[in-house]
């Protein structure tokens, strides 16, 4: 059975009441400021910080003393969870009518009054001064709206607030500021945030000349940050940090200054939807953020893109640089993928490389072998499944714990280059072909509608195996025991429905002990049944799995195409303890019996969620 709903621990119950009365409060405060009068321009010498959060600051009114006094109470892990619980709040209460109040806030423009705008997070971001917080946790949806309020008020006054806040904020490991980030606030995060590790300023300002502020020289004047005194951390394991445990990340010079090049210790960058920054900009971080990891930037070219033509632009006789990039993406809507022989380049420039999410032709697969590291791959091949794919999955499979295929080629366009190219064997090929060489793989993803070559076919035996059910039962035992995710998905409405051989998903699914998510889309009504699930819920009691979603497609549901029944739902609710959710949209389910379903787990409390999309 389900596991039922527990109620939320105590700690969870206190950081919520408390978060609600910060927000609160904060709000309260920033409906009887002017807004204009509190905020001075960041100097451009170093600024003396908070040398902890006891000390007064006279910045502060009154009342945001009060409230920070207060908050001081607890210790600063406890500060940041419930800073991140009334941002979470602040999301909820702006959510409501949002489109809404932006019109009205439009409309009524010269009438407002200001201080209506600043939605408590400029007393909030003013009284964390001199808290150790590592991570300034607010959403990126939050931001947007906030922004664009912004946008509408033309003030400036939270790009403001920001800056005048994050100086005091030295702990910041982990920090997102998209929609509102620009050059001036990269600035300040170069001079005072030197534990700065994550950064995302995604949809932001942000320009080449903001990347190149990175590169100059962190100084900050400040005594050791220290965590606080209070009694409080004496209650709990939770609490019971080293005296250092807060500032262990800054390292302290004796005359109480710390310098050091952000640039060079940042780990993941993100500036998705960047317009402003170039490709030389990205051409600067490759070469001069040389701690980067993860590096995130769509525009006009991706960044393996960028890259390449880099290094092509170098002289032969020059040393090649060393990119430590964990990740690259050149997916859809890029072109065509790089030649091999760039590609050859490449392994040699990006030995930490991990990830691949790219665009491209079967041929270049194998070159991928040369990521010594690589263990993800995601890759949309724009012709089909051939011999590329299967030398690959040969020679790196068992490297491999995720895998995301995509191939949903027009056959039309295609036939005459693939000889003998066959439609509607790719769940089949790369299914086989994942149990056979990729044996530890954890996630495997199949979707589209594309051809398989007549060679990759022969080079497995694909038709000779899946004749032979002896076969498929034997070898199917041995595949797949650490897979978590199998994703089977058929999105083209203008082609028939993909599928997968009925013995060989059976048997699968039959051999995955810890499986947690399994997402058929596709034509898999004509022999998913109950009597197929029964003989499969035998064999697999499925303990793991947490989401379970059959359908034909997800545009909405046709009740009796997944001719699954309240047989089949019953069964996987009385055996998966761990199920949550459980998606019927093409099941041969009633309206009555689904309302009746629904308020059976709600009556037994169960930890369940039953779901289905109705087509109009």
């Amino acid at each position: 059975m389900p596991r039922r709903k527990k109620c939320g621990s105590l700690y969870s119950a206190s950081l919520g009441a408390t978060a609600k009365q910060l927000l609160k409060g904060c709000q309260e405060i920033d409906s009887k400021t002017e807004p204009f009068s509190q905020y001075n321009k960041i100097r451009d010498s170093p600024l003396k910080i908070s040398p902890s959060r006891e000390v007064e600051d006279a910045d502060l009114c009154v009342e945001q003393r009060d409230l920070k006094k207060w908050l001081g109470n607890l210790p600063d892990t406890v500060v940041q969870d419930v800073f991140r619980l009334a941002m979470q709040q602040l999301e909820s209460q702006l959510m409501v009518d949002k489109d809404k109040k932006l019109i009205l806030t439009l409309i009524n423009i010269e009438s407002i009054k200001m201080s209506d705008f600043l939605f408590g997070v400029h007393s909030l971001l003013k009284i964390l001064r001199g808290f150790a917080i590592t991570d300034l946790n607010v959403s990126k949806r939050l931001w947007l709206i906030l922004w664009e309020y912004e946008e509408i008020l033309h003030q400036g006054l939270l790009k403001q607030a920001i800056s005048e806040a994050l100086p005091h904020l030295a702990a910041i490991s982990t920090l997102s500021l998209p929609y509102l980030a620009d050059d001036g606030i990269m600035n300040v995060i170069r001079k005072y945030l030197p534990c700065l590790i994550s950064l995302d300023v995604s949809h932001s300002c942000v320009t080449d000349r903001g990347l190149r502020h990175l590169m100059s020289p962190c100084f900050i004047t400040s005594g050791l940050m220290q965590p606080n005194p209070s009694v409080i951390r004496s209650l709990t394991s939770l609490l019971d940090s080293p005296e250092n445990a807060y500032s262990s990340q800054i390292v302290w010079n004796s005359d109480g200054r710390v310098g050091k090049c952000l640039a060079s210790e940042l780990e993941v960058l993100k500036m998705e939807s960047c317009d402003s920054v170039t490709d030389s900009g990205i051409r600067f971080v490759l070469e001069h953020y040389t701690n980067l990891k993860t590096l995130v930037y769509h525009q006009r070219r991706s960044v393996l893109e960028i890259l390449l033509k880099w290094l092509a632009e170098r002289a032969d006789n020059d040393k090649k640089p060393q990119v430590r990039l964990e990740q690259l993406e050149h997916a859809f809507p890029y072109s065509i993928a790089p030649f091999s022989e760039q590609l050859a380049t490449l392994t040699s420039v990006c030995t930490r490389l991990t990830a691949i999410n790219i665009v491209t032709e079967d041929f270049v697969l194998p070159h991928f072998v040369g990521f010594s590291h690589l263990n993800t791959l995601t890759v949309e091949l724009e012709d089909c499944i051939g011999e590329g794919f299967i030398i690959f999955l040969q020679q790196k499979g068992q490297d491999l714990r995720e895998l995301y295929v995509s191939c949903s080629t027009d056959p039309d366009s295609t036939l005459s280059t693939v000889q003998g190219g066959h439609q509607g064997q790719l769940f089949n090929i790369v299914t086989l072909a994942s149990g056979i060489y990729c044996t530890k793989v954890k996630k495997l993803s199949v979707s589209g509608c594309g051809l398989v070559s007549k060679e990759a076919m022969d080079s497995i035996q694909l038709t000779m195996k899946l004749n032979s059910t002896n076969w498929i039962r034997t070898n199917t035992q041995t595949w797949f025991r650490q897979l978590s995710h199998l994703m089977l998905m058929s999105y083209e409405d203008t082609m028939p429905s993909m599928t997968m051989h009925s013995v060989l998903l059976q048997h699968v699914l039959s051999n995955v002990p810890v499986l947690q998510v399994l997402n058929l889309e596709g034509n898999f009504g004509s022999y998913i049944t109950d009597d197929y699930m029964r003989h499969i819920l035998r064999q697999n009691k499925f303990a793991s799995l947490r989401i379970l979603d059959i359908s034909v497609n997800d545009h909405g549901g046709v009740q009796g195409r997944i001719p699954l029944s309240l047989t089949t739902v019953q069964a996987f609710i009385d055996l998966c303890p761990n199920l949550v959710e459980l998606r019927m949209s093409d099941w041969n389910i009633t309206t009555e019996e689904f309302g009746s379903l629904t308020k059976s787990m709600s009556d037994n409390n169960y930890n369940l969620v039953l779901t289905r999309k109705i087509r109009a």
